[in-house]
């Protein structure tokens, strides 16, 4: 991972800095503490860069799917419904048997719509 080999580099660039602290070379010290500085401020560069794609990726897994309870519709399926409490939970799409009522397999969520209970 680049974070890792950048974390990794900063170490050894520091252990440097402690070996040339015996040295009198000014000069050398400088140039290793700009090197610090720069791999510090890239590692907080692809922080920052992971953070905002980590929100990408949360924001299209939802807009990837519609919640009508207890029913999630995705769009690559829109005719097939799945077991909201299984999403829920695990993220599993389960396919929901439509019956008298709906059911999963998975979990045995059973769900009566409002229009066949009021018949029951």
């Amino acid at each position: 991972m680049a974070l890792e080999s950048m974390v990794s580099a900063i170490g050894g660039l520091k252990h440097v800095l402690e070996i040339a602290k015996t040295v009198e070379h000014a000069e050398v010290r400088i140039a290793l503490q700009g090197a610090i500085l720069d791999a510090q401020q890239k590692a907080m560069e692809v922080q920052e860069e992971n953070t905002r794609l980590k929100e990408q990726v949360k924001e299209l897994e939802d807009a990837e799917y519609h919640h009508s309870a207890p029913i999630v519709y995705f769009k690559n399926h829109p005719n097939i419904p799945f077991c909201s409490t299984c999403w829920g939970t695990s993220k599993s799409r389960v396919k929901i048997f439509v019956g008298a009522s709906f059911k999963c397999p998975a979990c045995k969520f059973e769900f009566i719509p409002m229009a066949l209970a009021a018949k029951i």
